[in-house]
Order: structure tokens, then C-alpha cells, then sequence
């Protein structure tokens, strides 16, 4: 009985760890590594380049994540040797101009139009969440924990026109 008391209290607390593991938040970390990618992406990105950070309509904890992310970015702090220009934009905002689209959490609910107009643009589309990759609505999606993972859907790469190096093909699992 004890055994089981034990057990009832422990799996509700491993499989929130689980999940937890598996998506979180966009954050500093998540943002460093999928914009060190870009230096592995053909034809390259280079300084100058226009970087959204998507939020959710009317969502003020998003809207404010993506703009601590906007503010990380133009830190230079997040890739060296290139400078990137980031904004916070609103997921029924313009994504004319972008390279990079990056979903926050909140942006995530309309992850099907935001990631259509970002393909329609030519703007490679990044997550924590690997469902968006899987799906095919995102290049690239970002792991931080256990460890970092960077899982690549290849075609969806392909409709924003763009190719990674033989090298990053290795370091990555693919969708």
C-alpha cells in the first residue's frame, strides 16, 4: 500500500518533468542556439538581417517575452559576428522583409497562419515546441533541456529556400 502511495506521488511529478523536457518557452538559450544554426544555412544570412519574434494577439506575458527576446537579439549578445535586427511582431502582424520568424509560446495557438506567411516570405520558422517541426510548419526547433537538441524538418527548409551543410545535417535529428 505504501508502495502505491509512493508511486502515485511520483508519477504525476515525472511526467510533468517529461514534459518539460520536451517544450518550454522560448528563451535566451533556445534563441542562441537556432541563431548560431543560421551560420550552417545556404544562401547565407548575414548582418542586417531581419529577425520577428511572434507573439500572441492581445497575450501580454507573450508580447513581453517576445520583446526581451527582440532586445536579447539586438544585444548582439545571442550570435556574434553578425547583427541581426529583431522586433516583437503580433501573429496577425507583417512578416515582410523576415528572415528568421521565431514563435513564442503564446504564438504557438496560431502557429498555421504565422507559419504560412513566414514560408510565403522566405522566413525560416523557429520553436522550442518539436510538434512544429513535425509538423512541418517550422525549420527548426530548439531543445534546452536534458540537453540541447536541434531537430530539423529538411523540407520545410526547402520552401523557404534554403539548405544546411553537410556538418549541421550530422549534428541534428531530422523530421
Amino acid at each position: 500500500m505504501r508502495n502505491l502511495l509512493m508511486l502515485s506521488l511520483v508519477v504525476p511529478i515525472l511526467a510533468t518533468l517529461s514534459f518539460n523536457a520536451a517544450y518550454a518557452e522560448l528563451s535566451e538559450k533556445h534563441v542562441q542556439v537556432a541563431l548560431r544554426s543560421i551560420k550552417f544555412i545556404t544562401p547565407k544570412i548575414g548582418s542586417g538581417a531581419s529577425v520577428a519574434v511572434v507573439y500572441a494577439d492581445g497575450d501580454a506575458a507573450s508580447k513581453a517575452t517576445a520583446e526581451s527576446i527582440a532586445a536579447f537579439i539586438n544585444s548582439g549578445k545571442a550570435v556574434r559576428k553578425i547583427k541581426l535586427n529583431a522586433k516583437a511582431v503580433s501573429s496577425s502582424g507583417d512578416l515582410s522583409g523576415t528572415r528568421i520568424t521565431l514563435f513564442t509560446d503564446g504564438a504557438m495557438a496560431q502557429v498555421d497562419s504565422v507559419s504560412a506567411a513566414a514560408k510565403s516570405n522566405n522566413s525560416i520558422g523557429v520553436a522550442s515546441d518539436t510538434a512544429c517541426t513535425q509538423s512541418g510548419k517550422c525549420v527548426l526547433s530548439i531543445q534546452t533541456k536534458p540537453k540541447v537538441q536541434i531537430f530539423l524538418n529538411a523540407a520545410a527548409a526547402g520552401e523557404t529556400g534554403v539548405s544546411f551543410s553537410n556538418a549541421f545535417m550530422m549534428l541534428v535529428k531530422k523530421h
